[in-house]
């Protein structure tokens, strides 16, 4: 994790975006990093770049019907999300959601569950199968 701080702050130019443990990622200690983007005051410490992450899915079994996904599902979520929850946990969770059929795949659980831990950041989720 202080590799990770240390390159935010090398991307950022100056250290001017930190946060405490549970916290919410801030520019100058007043707005979320998620919602500084395109923010006048603070532009030139945000840069609006996304980092892009690619991966490509494989059908189960290593046929070429992609119906049935080896990965199952991808989950998208906001920090609300993850301020509360790790990856495993979520993957946990939206797995049993959707092998008992919920129609939302599990998206509503994990929004749930994330007030249910307490979380004070936005919470919105999205499972693909």
């Amino acid at each position: 994790e202080a590799v990770a701080a240390a390159e935010r702050r090398r991307a950022l130019g100056k250290p001017c975006a930190g946060k405490a443990p549970k916290e919410v990622w801030r520019v100058m200690g007043v707005l979320a990093v998620s919602r500084s983007v395109g923010d006048a005051q603070l532009k030139r410490y945000v840069t609006a770049d996304p980092e892009i992450l690619t991966w490509t899915r494989t059908p189960a079994g290593g046929g070429e019907e992609e119906t049935d996904w080896e990965d199952g599902f991808v989950v998208l979520a906001t920090d609300g999300i993850w301020d509360v929850m790790d990856p495993q946990e979520a993957a946990e969770l939206v797995d049993k959601q959707v092998r008992s059929g919920a129609s939302d795949c599990g998206a509503r659980a994990l929004v749930e569950e994330a007030w249910a831990r307490g979380s004070q950041d936005n919470m919105s989720a999205v499972v693909s199968t």
